[in-house]
């Protein structure tokens, strides 16, 4: 019988130990399941030469396939994945300009680096955020203007490693670097990376 292979899972029917050649189950059916099945597999999986799922990947890489939005939907084999975390769209960065008593919206979708440029007549921004995933860690950059002293109105709901927001750094053009991890869609663990850069 022709191989399901890869639409299905093939099912082959296995000799016992006692089983003579001339009984069943036919002993050649056997070999032609078998090595229909193989093919089949191989024509899935293709080869290290830059075929099927292997393409552009060497031998003892993990190879994967990513949708023309960004996120990763199939392994080796095939199969779908539910990992809406991973995201080739959102490993760049992004850069905002900020105004006087402006509001930042740093959308998540876009980047995981996100550069703030401080307003040069030493103003405030306050950001948003939109489009959290969970667990999805992401950092802001705070660059501050040619005034300096920029103060900053964090997103809610922050817990802080220490306990308080951080303050910000208040020479000009100096720049502070901060972690977060979405524990929700609308809470965040926040780290100080690092400060007056």
């Amino acid at each position: 019988m022709p191989t399901n292979y890869p639409s299905s899972k093939q099912t082959f029917t296995d000799p016992s130990g006692t089983s003579p050649l001339a009984s069943g189950p036919d002993h050649a059916q056997l070999h032609t399941d078998i090595n229909d099945t193989v093919e089949a597999l191989q024509d899935t999986v293709g080869t290290t030469a830059g075929t099927n799922v292997l393409k552009d990947f060497s031998a003892g890489q993990f190879p994967a396939r990513v949708n023309s939005g960004g996120t990763l939907v199939q392994t080796l084999i095939g199969g779908t994945l539910d990992l809406p975390h991973i995201k080739t769209s959102t490993m760049g960065s992004s850069v905002y300009q900020g105004t006087v008593s402006g509001t930042v919206t740093i959308d998540l979708s876009t980047a995981t680096r996100h550069l703030v440029n401080m307003p040069d007549s030493a103003g405030s921004v306050t950001f948003a955020i939109s489009n959290v995933s969970e667990n999805q860690p992401f950092i802001v950059e705070v660059l501050q203007g040619t005034a300096g002293s920029g103060t900053i109105g964090w997103f809610s709901t922050i817990k802080w490693a220490g306990g308080a927001a951080p303050t910000p750094t208040s020479t000009a053009s100096k720049k502070d670097a901060f972690g977060f991890i979405p524990t929700g869609t609308a809470s965040f663990d926040g780290y100080i990376i690092g400060q007056n850069i």
